[in-house]
């Protein structure tokens, strides 16, 4: 009655990616009572590195996508929301082209995948195009590759447990062309390394991809997976390693992997006491029912 299971993301300056890669240094920005930090992306714009994430909130039961700005001293701001929206929203998968600053959120509960432009970085943004409708997907993440943009995303039903789906990937002639599905779609139905769990990027010129270790609980540790194979009728990966939640005391989860070229982003889930957990709990339910 009195735990609350409180995610959290957390950083530390670049360093060199290696196999396995170690996981020392993370800094942890601790979110408030009756929230969760989750789903951590960085991204670098005018020489200023800001992350955004997931930040749920107990009171309303869906998460608001937030970003901090971090100085080369790795001091943070505040949150600020940048995207609320009637339904939740979670992993802000961020794009940076010539042609604009892009997001795609985690839109599942909208059962929807839509693409976001930043009229305004980095708080000011407009739903540019709905990629695709009709269908649960968590986790979409873009990756331009041979001449295409590939889209990876996590396809669920409702049969399926919390977290657990199918990798199913489209590709596009580019971000605003007619998305085709993959020839082997779902080209992933393992549990263990299903679900993206962050940025796919190329490290020795070979294409990884961080996936959630979702087989014995939802994210519970990030698979780092290597793509082999990425074709219009082919698709082929194997497992490269595996990161658990140990790197900090307590922690039980890991579920997100990013970096750019100045920061790597993480999140994990500790359990606290929060003796007015069931005091949110009713106001959350007074909110949704009389709001």
């Amino acid at each position: 009655m009195f735990i609350f299971k409180q995610w959290f993301i957390a950083f530390r300056k670049k360093q060199s990616f290696s196999v396995p890669l170690a996981m020392d240094g993370f800094q942890i920005i601790p979110p408030p009572a009756g929230r969760f930090f989750a789903d951590p992306f960085v991204i670098e714009n005018e020489r200023k590195n800001y992350i955004f994430f997931e930040d749920y909130r107990l009171r309303t039961r869906k998460g608001v996508i937030s970003c901090i700005e971090i100085d080369e001293q790795g001091n943070c701001t505040e949150p600020q929301t940048i995207l609320e929206k009637e339904y939740h929203l979670a992993y802000p998968f961020l794009l940076k082209t010539e042609q604009g600053i892009f997001m795609i959120p985690d839109t599942s509960a909208n059962n929807t995948i839509e693409l976001y432009e930043a009229v305004k970085f980095p708080d000011q943004w407009v739903l540019k195009r709905v990629l695709m409708s009709g269908f649960k997907a968590s986790d979409s993440t873009i990756y331009p590759y041979n001449g295409k943009v590939w889209l990876f995303t996590n396809a669920m039903n409702s049969c399926e447990p919390a977290g657990k789906g199918e990798l199913c990937v489209f590709y596009a002639d580019s971000l605003f062309g007619e998305w085709k599905p993959h020839r082997c779609n779902p080209v992933n139905q393992d549990p263990r390394t299903a679900r993206p769990a962050g940025n796919i990027f190329l490290h020795d010129g070979k294409i990884i991809r961080p996936s959630q270790n979702c087989s014995l609980e939802y994210g519970a540790s990030v698979m780092v997976n290597e793509i082999t194979r990425l074709t219009e009728t082919e698709y082929v990966e194997q497992q490269l390693f595996e990161i658990g939640p140990e790197w900090y005391q307590n922690n039980r989860r890991l579920h997100t992997y990013n970096s750019n070229n100045h920061w790597e982003v993480i999140d994990g889930l500790i359990d606290i006491v929060d003796v007015f957990k069931p005091v949110r709990w009713l106001s959350s339910y007074w909110f949704r029912c009389y709001k």
